[in-house]
Protein backbone atom coordinates (compact mmCIF):
# COMPACT_ATOMS: atom_id res chain seq x y z
CA UNK A 1 0.00 0.00 0.00
CA UNK A 2 1.29 3.60 -1.09
CA UNK A 3 0.65 6.78 1.37
CA UNK A 4 -0.58 9.78 -0.04
CA UNK A 5 -0.45 12.55 3.17
CA UNK A 6 -2.27 15.65 2.99
CA UNK A 7 -1.67 18.41 5.23
CA UNK A 8 -4.21 21.27 5.90
CA UNK A 9 -8.17 20.64 6.69
CA UNK A 10 -9.48 23.71 4.67
CA UNK A 11 -11.39 24.02 1.24
CA UNK A 12 -7.78 22.97 -0.68
CA UNK A 13 -6.91 20.11 1.89
CA UNK A 14 -10.19 18.42 1.46
CA UNK A 15 -10.65 18.91 -2.30
CA UNK A 16 -7.48 17.08 -2.38
CA UNK A 17 -8.62 14.19 -0.18
CA UNK A 18 -11.25 13.95 -1.80
CA UNK A 19 -10.11 14.32 -5.20
CA UNK A 20 -7.83 11.66 -4.86
CA UNK A 21 -10.06 9.42 -3.17
CA UNK A 22 -12.26 9.00 -6.27
CA UNK A 23 -9.17 8.94 -8.25
CA UNK A 24 -8.15 5.93 -5.99
CA UNK A 25 -11.49 3.73 -5.94
CA UNK A 26 -11.72 4.50 -10.32
CA UNK A 27 -8.67 2.71 -10.82
CA UNK A 28 -8.74 0.21 -8.62
CA UNK A 29 -5.82 1.92 -6.33
CA UNK A 30 -4.11 1.04 -3.55
CA UNK A 31 -3.42 4.28 -2.00
CA UNK A 32 -4.13 5.15 2.20
CA UNK A 33 -5.03 8.50 1.95
CA UNK A 34 -3.94 10.36 5.59
CA UNK A 35 -5.50 13.90 6.03
CA UNK A 36 -3.71 16.04 9.10
CA UNK A 37 -5.32 19.31 10.41
CA UNK A 38 -4.87 21.40 13.41
CA UNK A 39 -8.99 21.78 13.71
CA UNK A 40 -11.70 18.76 13.56
CA UNK A 41 -13.62 20.95 11.14
CA UNK A 42 -13.41 22.47 7.85
CA UNK A 43 -14.17 26.27 8.84
CA UNK A 44 -16.17 28.05 6.40
CA UNK A 45 -14.13 30.84 6.32
CA UNK A 46 -15.20 33.03 3.68
CA UNK A 47 -18.27 33.52 5.96
CA UNK A 48 -16.89 34.57 9.31
CA UNK A 49 -17.43 38.05 8.92
CA UNK A 50 -21.51 37.25 9.21
CA UNK A 51 -23.20 36.82 12.01
CA UNK A 52 -23.08 33.52 14.32
CA UNK A 53 -19.48 32.40 13.09
CA UNK A 54 -19.29 29.47 15.84
CA UNK A 55 -21.87 27.79 13.21
CA UNK A 56 -19.34 27.93 10.08
CA UNK A 57 -17.64 24.78 10.44
CA UNK A 58 -18.51 20.86 8.81
CA UNK A 59 -17.20 17.99 11.27
CA UNK A 60 -14.59 16.85 8.97
CA UNK A 61 -14.05 13.05 10.23
CA UNK A 62 -18.09 12.52 8.87
CA UNK A 63 -17.12 13.19 5.36
CA UNK A 64 -13.47 11.18 5.53
CA UNK A 65 -14.35 8.26 7.44
CA UNK A 66 -16.59 7.03 4.91
CA UNK A 67 -13.97 7.04 2.09
CA UNK A 68 -11.77 5.23 4.32
CA UNK A 69 -9.66 8.64 4.87
CA UNK A 70 -7.69 8.72 7.93
CA UNK A 71 -8.22 11.61 9.79
CA UNK A 72 -4.84 12.71 12.29
CA UNK A 73 -5.71 15.96 14.64
CA UNK A 74 -2.62 17.74 15.26
CA UNK A 75 -0.07 20.22 14.36
CA UNK A 76 3.01 19.62 11.21
CA UNK A 77 6.27 20.39 13.14
CA UNK A 78 8.74 19.17 10.83
CA UNK A 79 8.99 17.75 6.94
CA UNK A 80 10.96 16.00 6.03
CA UNK A 81 11.85 15.91 2.19
CA UNK A 82 14.48 13.17 2.23
CA UNK A 83 13.34 10.40 3.97
CA UNK A 84 9.58 11.64 3.60
CA UNK A 85 8.67 12.06 6.75
CA UNK A 86 6.37 14.37 8.27
CA UNK A 87 6.20 14.96 11.99
CA UNK A 88 3.37 15.79 14.03
CA UNK A 89 2.27 17.34 17.40
CA UNK A 90 -0.53 15.80 18.41
CA UNK A 91 -0.09 17.21 22.12
CA UNK A 92 2.11 19.06 24.21
CA UNK A 93 3.46 15.47 24.95
CA UNK A 94 2.86 13.24 22.31
CA UNK A 95 4.32 13.54 18.42
CA UNK A 96 4.10 10.87 15.97
CA UNK A 97 5.48 10.90 12.69
CA UNK A 98 4.02 9.61 9.59
CA UNK A 99 5.47 8.84 5.84
CA UNK A 100 4.44 9.24 2.53
CA UNK A 101 4.69 8.22 -1.12
CA UNK A 102 3.63 11.80 -2.46
CA UNK A 103 2.29 14.78 -0.15
CA UNK A 104 0.15 17.51 -0.47
CA UNK A 105 0.66 20.83 1.51
CA UNK A 106 -2.64 22.68 1.58
CA UNK A 107 -1.89 24.38 5.02
CA UNK A 108 -3.41 27.99 4.13
CA UNK A 109 -2.49 31.41 5.08
CA UNK A 110 -2.55 33.59 8.00
CA UNK A 111 -3.47 36.76 8.70
CA UNK A 112 -0.91 39.75 7.90
CA UNK A 113 -0.43 42.36 10.70
CA UNK A 114 1.13 45.07 9.85
CA UNK A 115 4.25 46.44 11.90
CA UNK A 116 2.22 48.94 14.45
CA UNK A 117 2.75 49.58 18.09
CA UNK A 118 -0.06 48.25 19.72
CA UNK A 119 -1.56 47.01 17.36
CA UNK A 120 -0.85 43.07 17.94
CA UNK A 121 -2.41 43.59 21.29
CA UNK A 122 -5.23 45.73 20.84
CA UNK A 123 -6.88 44.26 17.58
CA UNK A 124 -9.02 41.41 16.52
CA UNK A 125 -9.81 39.94 13.34
CA UNK A 126 -11.69 37.17 11.58
CA UNK A 127 -9.24 35.03 9.93
CA UNK A 128 -9.29 32.16 11.60
CA UNK A 129 -12.80 30.20 13.46
CA UNK A 130 -11.33 31.15 17.21
CA UNK A 131 -10.35 34.54 16.21
CA UNK A 132 -14.13 35.06 14.98
CA UNK A 133 -15.54 33.83 17.79
CA UNK A 134 -13.42 36.28 20.15
CA UNK A 135 -14.15 39.09 18.02
CA UNK A 136 -18.15 38.04 18.32
CA UNK A 137 -18.32 38.08 21.88
CA UNK A 138 -16.49 41.64 21.70
CA UNK A 139 -19.20 42.67 19.45
CA UNK A 140 -21.65 41.58 21.66
CA UNK A 141 -20.03 43.11 25.17
CA UNK A 142 -20.28 46.40 23.09
CA UNK A 143 -23.36 45.92 22.01
CA UNK A 144 -24.96 45.29 25.10
CA UNK A 145 -22.63 47.84 26.49
CA UNK A 146 -22.74 50.69 24.33
CA UNK A 147 -21.72 53.21 26.78
CA UNK A 148 -18.39 52.10 27.44
CA UNK A 149 -15.26 53.96 26.09
CA UNK A 150 -15.03 53.30 22.58
CA UNK A 151 -17.57 50.79 22.54
CA UNK A 152 -19.63 52.88 20.34
CA UNK A 153 -17.11 52.90 17.02
CA UNK A 154 -15.61 49.62 14.97
CA UNK A 155 -12.73 51.01 13.11
CA UNK A 156 -11.85 48.04 10.18
CA UNK A 157 -8.40 48.54 9.01
CA UNK A 158 -8.17 47.37 5.12
CA UNK A 159 -10.58 48.22 2.82
CA UNK A 160 -10.31 44.77 0.35
CA UNK A 161 -12.79 42.09 0.15
CA UNK A 162 -13.45 40.87 3.52
CA UNK A 163 -13.43 44.95 4.88
CA UNK A 164 -16.26 45.51 2.74
CA UNK A 165 -17.67 42.88 3.13
CA UNK A 166 -17.32 43.15 7.33
CA UNK A 167 -18.43 47.08 7.64
CA UNK A 168 -21.35 46.52 5.49
CA UNK A 169 -22.65 43.52 7.40
CA UNK A 170 -22.10 44.95 11.07
CA UNK A 171 -24.60 47.09 11.76
CA UNK A 172 -26.83 43.97 11.32
CA UNK A 173 -24.41 41.93 13.53
CA UNK A 174 -24.66 44.57 16.10
CA UNK A 175 -28.33 44.83 16.02
CA UNK A 176 -28.66 40.98 16.03
CA UNK A 177 -26.94 41.11 19.40
CA UNK A 178 -29.23 43.87 21.07
CA UNK A 179 -31.55 46.53 18.86
CA UNK A 180 -32.14 48.38 15.75
CA UNK A 181 -31.10 52.04 18.13
CA UNK A 182 -27.93 50.90 19.01
CA UNK A 183 -26.79 49.46 15.97
CA UNK A 184 -27.91 52.90 14.26
CA UNK A 185 -25.61 55.08 16.46
CA UNK A 186 -22.69 53.37 16.43
CA UNK A 187 -20.07 54.09 14.13
CA UNK A 188 -18.19 52.58 11.64
CA UNK A 189 -14.57 53.35 9.78
CA UNK A 190 -12.71 51.91 7.39
CA UNK A 191 -9.35 52.66 6.70
CA UNK A 192 -6.75 51.75 4.18
CA UNK A 193 -3.24 53.26 2.96
CA UNK A 194 -4.41 52.61 -0.71
CA UNK A 195 -6.25 55.22 -2.35
CA UNK A 196 -9.48 53.18 -3.42
CA UNK A 197 -11.73 50.74 -2.35
CA UNK A 198 -11.55 46.97 -3.16
CA UNK A 199 -8.65 44.54 -4.42
CA UNK A 200 -8.23 47.35 -7.45
CA UNK A 201 -9.06 50.93 -8.80
CA UNK A 202 -11.37 49.95 -11.20
CA UNK A 203 -13.63 52.93 -12.10
CA UNK A 204 -17.32 50.77 -12.48
CA UNK A 205 -16.53 48.41 -9.50
CA UNK A 206 -15.44 51.63 -6.96
CA UNK A 207 -19.09 53.21 -7.62
CA UNK A 208 -20.85 50.20 -6.45
CA UNK A 209 -18.36 49.92 -3.32
CA UNK A 210 -18.90 53.44 -2.68
CA UNK A 211 -22.43 53.61 -2.70
CA UNK A 212 -23.08 50.14 -0.35
CA UNK A 213 -20.72 51.56 2.06
CA UNK A 214 -22.55 54.81 2.43
CA UNK A 215 -25.82 53.49 2.35
CA UNK A 216 -24.19 51.51 5.23
CA UNK A 217 -22.91 54.50 7.19
CA UNK A 218 -19.44 53.72 7.07
CA UNK A 219 -17.00 56.34 7.40
CA UNK A 220 -14.46 55.78 4.25
CA UNK A 221 -10.68 57.00 4.53
CA UNK A 222 -8.46 56.48 2.36
CA UNK A 223 -4.73 57.26 1.89
CA UNK A 224 -4.75 56.97 5.98
CA UNK A 225 -1.86 54.87 7.60
CA UNK A 226 -1.85 54.21 11.20
CA UNK A 227 0.72 54.93 13.71
CA UNK A 228 -0.78 53.56 17.11
CA UNK A 229 -2.97 51.62 18.68
CA UNK A 230 -4.19 51.43 22.28
CA UNK A 231 -7.19 49.59 24.38
CA UNK A 232 -9.11 52.80 23.42
CA UNK A 233 -7.85 54.60 20.51
CA UNK A 234 -6.61 54.45 17.31
CA UNK A 235 -3.90 57.14 16.03
CA UNK A 236 -3.54 58.24 12.38
CA UNK A 237 -0.26 59.30 10.65
CA UNK A 238 -2.06 63.17 10.22
CA UNK A 239 -2.60 62.91 13.98
CA UNK A 240 -6.24 62.68 14.02
CA UNK A 241 -7.16 60.07 17.13
CA UNK A 242 -10.47 58.01 17.01
CA UNK A 243 -11.51 56.66 20.26
CA UNK A 244 -12.47 53.33 19.88
CA UNK A 245 -12.33 49.40 21.65
CA UNK A 246 -12.92 47.75 18.31
CA UNK A 247 -10.01 47.53 15.42
CA UNK A 248 -10.25 44.59 13.44
CA UNK A 249 -7.40 43.56 10.65
CA UNK A 250 -8.47 43.07 7.67
CA UNK A 251 -5.36 44.14 6.08
CA UNK A 252 -4.56 40.94 3.84
CA UNK A 253 -2.93 37.59 4.19
CA UNK A 254 0.06 35.73 3.58
CA UNK A 255 1.14 31.97 3.36
CA UNK A 256 1.19 29.53 6.48
CA UNK A 257 4.63 29.60 7.58
CA UNK A 258 4.61 26.15 7.11
CA UNK A 259 6.19 27.46 3.44
CA UNK A 260 9.57 28.22 5.97
CA UNK A 261 9.82 24.45 6.21
CA UNK A 262 10.96 24.26 2.99
CA UNK A 263 14.21 25.67 0.89
CA UNK A 264 12.68 26.60 -2.25
CA UNK A 265 12.05 29.79 -3.92
CA UNK A 266 8.56 31.35 -2.44
CA UNK A 267 7.08 34.87 -3.77
CA UNK A 268 6.24 37.49 -2.05
CA UNK A 269 3.29 36.59 -0.05
CA UNK A 270 5.77 33.61 1.17
CA UNK A 271 3.95 30.92 -1.15
CA UNK A 272 5.56 27.55 -2.31
CA UNK A 273 6.05 28.00 -6.64
CA UNK A 274 4.02 25.44 -8.05
CA UNK A 275 4.08 24.09 -11.49
CA UNK A 276 1.34 23.35 -14.06
CA UNK A 277 1.16 20.14 -11.85
CA UNK A 278 1.29 21.82 -8.57
CA UNK A 279 3.99 20.36 -8.17
CA UNK A 280 6.40 22.41 -5.57
CA UNK A 281 9.45 23.67 -7.70
CA UNK A 282 12.60 22.23 -6.53
CA UNK A 283 11.41 19.22 -4.60
CA UNK A 284 10.09 15.35 -5.52
CA UNK A 285 6.89 13.97 -4.77
CA UNK A 286 5.03 17.30 -3.06
CA UNK A 287 2.35 19.37 -4.07
CA UNK A 288 1.28 22.50 -2.89
CA UNK A 289 -2.47 24.02 -3.34
CA UNK A 290 -4.45 26.90 -1.95
CA UNK A 291 -3.65 29.86 -0.15
CA UNK A 292 0.05 28.45 0.59
CA UNK A 293 0.90 27.90 -3.00
CA UNK A 294 1.10 30.44 -6.28
CA UNK A 295 0.11 28.76 -9.38
CA UNK A 296 -0.44 30.34 -12.89
CA UNK A 297 -3.84 30.80 -13.41
CA UNK A 298 -3.39 31.15 -17.28
CA UNK A 299 -0.26 33.50 -19.12
CA UNK A 300 -0.39 36.74 -17.28
CA UNK A 301 -2.32 35.82 -14.03
CA UNK A 302 -1.25 33.69 -10.85
CA UNK A 303 -3.59 32.34 -8.41
CA UNK A 304 -5.20 34.43 -5.48
CA UNK A 305 -5.71 33.63 -1.75
CA UNK A 306 -9.76 32.70 -2.16
CA UNK A 307 -11.76 30.20 -2.17
CA UNK A 308 -12.84 29.83 -5.20
CA UNK A 309 -8.54 29.29 -6.46
CA UNK A 310 -7.74 27.10 -3.04
CA UNK A 311 -11.06 24.62 -4.20
CA UNK A 312 -9.94 24.10 -7.97
CA UNK A 313 -5.89 23.36 -6.66
CA UNK A 314 -6.81 21.48 -4.18
CA UNK A 315 -9.40 19.29 -6.97
CA UNK A 316 -6.28 19.15 -9.36
CA UNK A 317 -3.58 18.35 -6.67
CA UNK A 318 -5.03 15.09 -5.12
CA UNK A 319 -5.85 14.47 -8.69
CA UNK A 320 -2.23 14.40 -9.55
CA UNK A 321 -0.52 13.41 -6.76
CA UNK A 322 -2.90 10.23 -6.72
CA UNK A 323 -2.36 9.78 -10.53
CA UNK A 324 1.76 9.84 -9.60
CA UNK A 325 0.89 7.09 -7.62
CA UNK A 326 -1.31 5.07 -10.29
CA UNK A 327 0.95 5.80 -13.30
CA UNK A 328 -1.35 7.82 -14.87
CA UNK A 329 -0.90 11.33 -16.70
CA UNK A 330 -1.56 14.67 -14.82
CA UNK A 331 -3.93 16.99 -15.64
CA UNK A 332 -2.43 21.10 -16.38
CA UNK A 333 -4.05 22.93 -14.05
CA UNK A 334 -5.33 26.46 -15.55
CA UNK A 335 -8.13 29.02 -14.38
CA UNK A 336 -8.30 31.59 -16.57
CA UNK A 337 -11.88 32.51 -15.86
CA UNK A 338 -12.35 34.34 -12.51
CA UNK A 339 -14.73 35.65 -10.65
CA UNK A 340 -15.66 37.46 -7.58
CA UNK A 341 -18.77 38.06 -5.51
CA UNK A 342 -19.31 40.19 -2.86
CA UNK A 343 -21.60 40.55 0.05
CA UNK A 344 -22.81 44.44 0.14
CA UNK A 345 -25.10 43.93 3.28
CA UNK A 346 -28.60 45.91 3.04
CA UNK A 347 -27.19 47.23 0.05
CA UNK A 348 -27.05 43.50 -1.84
CA UNK A 349 -24.43 42.40 -3.59
CA UNK A 350 -21.87 42.63 -6.34
CA UNK A 351 -20.19 40.36 -8.88
CA UNK A 352 -17.39 41.09 -11.16
CA UNK A 353 -16.14 39.27 -14.34
CA UNK A 354 -12.63 39.05 -15.42
CA UNK A 355 -9.30 39.92 -13.96
CA UNK A 356 -10.28 43.51 -14.35
CA UNK A 357 -13.28 43.04 -12.23
CA UNK A 358 -16.02 44.07 -14.67
CA UNK A 359 -19.60 44.56 -12.53
CA UNK A 360 -22.11 41.88 -14.07
CA UNK A 361 -24.55 41.95 -11.33
CA UNK A 362 -25.39 43.98 -8.45
CA UNK A 363 -28.37 44.30 -5.87
CA UNK A 364 -30.45 41.33 -4.97
CA UNK A 365 -29.55 39.49 -7.93
CA UNK A 366 -25.81 39.17 -6.70
CA UNK A 367 -27.28 38.99 -3.55
CA UNK A 368 -28.76 35.67 -3.74
CA UNK A 369 -25.88 34.68 -6.19
CA UNK A 370 -23.64 35.04 -3.32
CA UNK A 371 -26.20 33.45 -0.74
CA UNK A 372 -26.17 30.57 -3.10
CA UNK A 373 -22.24 30.19 -2.73
CA UNK A 374 -22.11 30.88 0.89
CA UNK A 375 -24.56 28.21 1.80
CA UNK A 376 -24.36 25.80 -0.79
CA UNK A 377 -21.62 25.75 -3.32
CA UNK A 378 -18.72 25.94 -1.24
CA UNK A 379 -19.86 23.21 1.52
CA UNK A 380 -18.66 19.89 1.00
CA UNK A 381 -20.70 17.15 -0.05
CA UNK A 382 -22.30 14.34 3.11
CA UNK A 383 -24.23 11.31 3.42
CA UNK A 384 -23.24 8.21 2.39
CA UNK A 385 -20.04 7.04 0.78
CA UNK A 386 -21.66 7.15 -2.69
CA UNK A 387 -22.85 10.27 -2.71
CA UNK A 388 -19.55 11.83 -1.68
CA UNK A 389 -17.71 10.19 -4.26
CA UNK A 390 -20.25 11.37 -6.88
CA UNK A 391 -19.33 14.92 -5.88
CA UNK A 392 -15.62 14.32 -5.31
CA UNK A 393 -14.21 13.75 -9.28
CA UNK A 394 -12.38 16.60 -10.53
CA UNK A 395 -15.08 17.22 -12.86
CA UNK A 396 -17.53 18.09 -10.29
CA UNK A 397 -15.22 20.12 -8.10
CA UNK A 398 -13.75 21.96 -10.75
CA UNK A 399 -17.31 22.68 -12.30
CA UNK A 400 -18.29 24.07 -8.32
CA UNK A 401 -15.10 26.72 -7.95
CA UNK A 402 -15.32 27.94 -11.83
CA UNK A 403 -18.75 29.18 -11.60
Amino acid sequence: MSELVIIGGGFAGLKAALSAAYENKEHNGDIQISLISQNDSLVIRPRLYQNDPAAMKVALEPILEPLGINFIQGIVSEIDPSNKRVAINKSPLLEISVNYNQLVVAAGSVVKTPPVPGLAEHSFNIDSYEAAIEFDNHVLKAARLPDMAGHNCFVILGAGITGIELATELRSRIAAHSNAETAGNIEIVLIDQANHIGPTPESNAQAVYEQALQEANVTVKLGQTITEVSRTSVTLADGEQIETASVIVTAGLQANPLADLFDVDKDDLGRLIVDDSLRVKGIKNIFAAGDIAAAATDADHVTLMSCQHAMAMGAHAGYNAAHSMLGLPHRKFSQPNYLTCIDLGLSGGLLTKGWDRQVEKTGDEAKALKKNINKNRIYPPAGSAENILAHSHIDAQWADSRE
